[in-house]
C-alpha cells in the first residue's frame, strides 16, 4: 500500500542512502509478500529519479532482499516457504539476479528453428483396467503436461487431474538446461557440465540422453502446434544469454523468435521501451543495468516510454501487466497502437528492447508483424509474472493435450493412495460433491514441490503430499537455510523432494523402491535447485518425458 509519491517523497531525502532506508519509513516491502514484487519497483523508481546514483541496480535487489531475508528464515515453512519459492522463481530463475555479470561467455551463434527428431510409432494397448485408462497423470505444471503429452504420442490413454495451471505460467517460458553448476557459470556444453552435478541430481539419475530425447519430443509438439521456438543453445558454444527486465542476463537453451539472441549479438545500438502504468517494467532500470554486461560492451542503449493503451490521452485508468498488454496485441488494434507508438519514438536504434507483450498464443505471428512494419529488430525481455512466455507454451501443450484426446478431471485434489502388495491400485480425489476413485495400472506423479504443495512443510518436519512420504529434513530451523539469501546450492530447502531411482520410483528409509508403478517427475523431486541452476524447466521436460518411457 505505499504510494510512489510516498516513496519518492522518502527517497529524495537526505538521510535515505538504500533501499533499506526507505523500508523502515514507508514499510515497504514488509507485506505479504516481503518484497517479492514491490523490490523491482521500487529500484526501478530510483533509477529513474536518479534518487541512488551511485548503487547498480543489482547491488539494489540484493540488498534488499537480503535484509528481509533475516527476518523470514526463523519461519521458514508452510506458506512462508511457499512464499520464498516465488520470490527465488521471480529474481533467481527468470531475472537472475544472483547470476554472473562478468568474466568471459560464449560467442552467439545463430538460431536455428527447434525441430523433433523423428517419435515413436503409436501403440494401442487394450486398457488394464475398468476405467479404461493407461496411465494417470496428476499435475498440470509443466512436467505433468509433458508426461500427459508423451504417453498420448505413445498411444496410451490418459486421464489427467488437476488442482490448477502449475507454475508455467508465472516462469520464465524458456527452456533452461543448465545456467550454473556448483556455483560457477556453465560457459560451455550443459550436457557434459550435467557430471558436476550430484548423484541423486535428476539429470544424473535419467543420464543426458534422455534429456536431448526429450527437447526432440518438445519439438515436435511446437511444430504440431505453429512453431515458433528457436535452439539457442549450442553444444558447441553452450547456451546464449538473453536480456532480462532487471538489466541482467540469463542463459537459455530454447526460446521463442521474440528473444532471438542473434538479434542483439547483431546489433550496435538498442531503445528499451516502456509502457505507461506498467509498474512491473522499468526502461531506464533495464538500460542501466544491461550497460555493465560485456555482452553490451561499446553498445548504445537508449530508453523511452511510449503512451498506455488504456486509458485517455495516453493517461493510464490502472495498473497494466504484460499479460494485459500481450493479449491487447492479440487483436489488429492491439498490434497497430505498438507499430504507431514505435514508429514515433524519438531513437534511431537498431534493436528495440521490450516487455514481453508481444501476444499470448505460440507462434510468431505478432513479432513477425511488428518487426516488419517498424523495419526494426525487436527482442523481448524476460519479465517478473504473469509470464506470457510460459503462458504461450502452457497453450501450446494444452492444444496437443486436447488433440490427441487426454481427458482431464480439472480442479481435484488428490487426497490419497490406494496401495496394495506394493503397487498403487487407484487414487482418490476430493470434490465438493463426493469422493472419487480413479484405477489405472501406472501413475506420474507431477504434484510440484513447495510452491504447489506438492510438498508440505511444518517445523521439523515435511511431507510429500499424496503417498504421504516423509522426507528427512533438520530439526533445528535455521539448518533449512543459509544466511545468505542468494547463493548457489547452499540452501537445504531448495532441493527438498522425493528421493527416487533411476526409474523414477520412489524410495523408502531402506533405499528400496515403494512402488514400482508410481513415478514422480519435476519439482517434486529432490536433489535439485531449480532457481540457482537455471535447470527447472529441462528438469521437469526430461523427468515428464522420461517417466513414459518407464511405463
Amino acid at each position: 500500500m505505499v504510494t510512489l509519491a510516498e516513496f519518492e517523497a522518502v527517497a529524495s531525502e537526505v538521510t535515505s542512502h538504500s533501499l533499506g532506508d526507505i523500508r523502515r519509513r514507508t514499510r515497504l516491502g514488509m507485506g505479504t509478500c516481503q518484497g517479492s514484487f514491490c523490490a523491482l519497483r521500487a529500484t526501478g523508481a530510483l533509477v529513474e529519479n536518479a534518487l541512488i546514483p551511485d548503487e547498480s541496480p543489482r547491488d539494489l535487489f540484493r540488498q534488499f532482499l537480503q535484509e528481509r531475508w533475516g527476518g523470514i528464515r526463523p519461519l521458514l515453512w508452510g506458506t512462508q516457504l511457499k512464499e520464498i519459492e516465488l520470490e527465488r522463481g521471480i529474481y533467481d530463475a527468470t531475472l537472475n539476479v544472483d547470476g554472473n555479470s562478468a568474466g568471459t561467455f560464449p560467442p552467439c551463434r545463430e538460431p536455428r528453428p527447434l525441430q523433433g527428431g523423428g517419435g515413436p510409432e503409436p501403440v494401442r494397448r487394450e486398457p488394464q483396467t475398468a476405467g479404461g485408462y493407461d496411465v494417470i497423470v496428476v499435475g498440470a505444471g509443466f512436467s505433468g503436461l509433458v508426461a500427459a503429452a508423451t504417453a498420448a504420442e505413445r498411444g496410451r490413454r490418459v486421464l489427467l487431474i488437476n488442482r490448477g495451471g502449475g507454475a508455467l505460467t508465472i516462469g520464465g517460458g524458456t527452456v533452461d538446461i543448465l545456467g550454473f553448476a556448483g556455483g560457477e557459470a556453465v560457459t560451455d556444453n550443459p550436457f557434459d557440465a550435467m557430471n558436476r552435478l550430484g548423484p541423486s541430481h535428476p539429470y544424473r539419475l535419467i543420464g543426458p540422453e534422455a534429456v536431448r530425447e526429450s527437447l526432440n519430443f518438445l519439438g515436435r509438439v511446437m511444430e504440431n502446434q505453429g512453431g515458433g521456438m528457436l535452439l539457442a543453445g549450442s553444444e558447441d558454444t553452450g547456451s546464449a544469454w538473453l536480456p532480462t527486465a532487471a538489466g541482467t542476463m540469463k542463459p537459455t537453451w530454447v526460446t521463442g523468435q521474440g528473444m532471438n539472441p542473434a538479434s542483439i549479438a547483431g546489433s550496435a545500438s538498442f531503445v528499451v521501451v516502456g509502457i505507461t502504468g506498467m509498474k512491473d517494467f522499468s526502461p531506464q532500470l533495464a538500460a542501466c543495468g544491461l550497460r555493465q554486461w560485456p555482452q553490451f560492451a561499446g553498445k548504445r542503449i537508449d530508453h523511452e516510454m511510449i503512451a498506455s493503451p488504456f486509458g485517455d490521452k495516453g493517461t493510464p485508468v490502472r495498473d497494466t501487466t504484460a499479460l494485459d498488454l500481450a493479449s491487447f496485441l492479440n487483436s489488429d488494434d492491439g498490434k497497430a497502437w505498438l507499430t504507431d507508438a514505435l514508429s514515433g519514438i524519438r531513437s534511431d536504434a537498431e534493436c528495440v528492447l521490450l516487455p514481453t507483450i508481444l501476444g499470448t498464443m505460440p507462434g510468431n505471428a505478432v513479432h513477425t508483424h511488428i518487426e516488419r512494419t517498424i523495419r526494426r529488430k525487436v527482442v523481448e525481455l524476460f519479465c517478473p509474472p504473469p509470464s506470457v512466455t510460459g503462458l504461450r507454451m502452457h497453450r501450446a501443450l494444452m492444444r496437443e493435450l486436447r488433440a490427441r484426446g487426454v481427458d482431464f478431471v480439472e480442479n481435484a485434489t488428490v487426497t490419497r493412495a490406494v496401495v496394495e502388495t506394493g503397487r498403487c491400485r487407484s487414487l482418490v480425489t476430493g470434490l465438493p460433491d463426493k469422493e472419487r476413485e480413479y484405477t489405472a495400472p501406472s501413475f506420474i506423479i507431477a504434484t510440484g514441490g513447495l510452491f504447489n504443495e506438492g510438498v508440505k512443510t511444518w517445523p521439523g518436519k515435511a511431507l510429500e503430499a499424496v503417498f504421504n512420504i516423509p522426507i528427512p529434513v533438520p530439526a533445528v530451523q535455521d539448518e533449512w537455510s543459509r544466511a545468505q539469501f542468494f547463493g548457489h546450492g547452499e540452501h537445504l530447502f531448495a532441493s527438498l523432494g522425493v528421493p527416487v531411482n533411476n526409474r523414477l520410483n520412489p524410495l523408502g528409509t531402506d533405499g528400496e523402491a515403494l512402488w514400482t508403478n508410481v513415478y514422480f517427475v519435476g519439482r517434486s523431486l529432490g536433489g535439485y535447485d531449480f532457481a540457482s541452476e537455471k535447470s527447472g524447466i529441462v528438469v521437469a521436460l526430461a523427468n515428464g518425458h522420461f517417466a513414459v518411457t518407464l511405463v
